[in-house]
């Protein structure tokens, strides 16, 4: 199985290894995309690789670096998906975030796109985009 992760978190090399311990135990082919650099509550973070040969990790440019909601990717994921070819997609931030938007377009609707999401379920949001009920299910 092949499995796209696009997190912001991790930019931090730990949090990277926990996606090559997910690859070594389930023989997973994982790729990561994550920001070239994010700040956070202690300063700037850069883009550093921390995992398997195996494992791409794949870093762009981001829009409100710092701001979970509202960053965006300054390059299409059209590139980065034909280069996958993932079986499915994990975005590890809400779903109600532009960047979950951005890669939901560009995936065309072909693969359902699971969130990790800090909100309760019993939470609504303001604004509800299409992919917000497939947190849910």
């Amino acid at each position: 199985m092949k499995l796209l992760v696009l997190s912001h978190a991790c930019v931090t090399p730990i949090n990277q290894q926990f996606f090559s311990n997910v690859e070594l135990a389930t023989g997973w082919e994982i790729d990561i995309v994550l920001p070239s650099n994010w700040r956070n509550e202690y300063g700037d973070s850069f883009a550093s690789r921390d995992g398997p040969p195996s494992m791409v990790v794949s870093h762009f440019p981001v829009l409100a670096s710092g701001n979970i909601p509202l960053h965006l990717y300054k390059s299409s994921f059209n590139r980065v998906l034909r280069a996958s070819r993932p079986d499915a997609i994990y975005v590890q931030h809400e779903p109600y975030a532009a960047a979950t938007y951005q890669l939901y377009r560009a995936n065309a609707r072909t693969l359902r796109i699971p969130s990790d999401s800090s909100r309760g379920r019993t939470s609504r949001s303001v604004i509800r985009f299409p992919f917000d009920r497939w947190k849910h299910q």
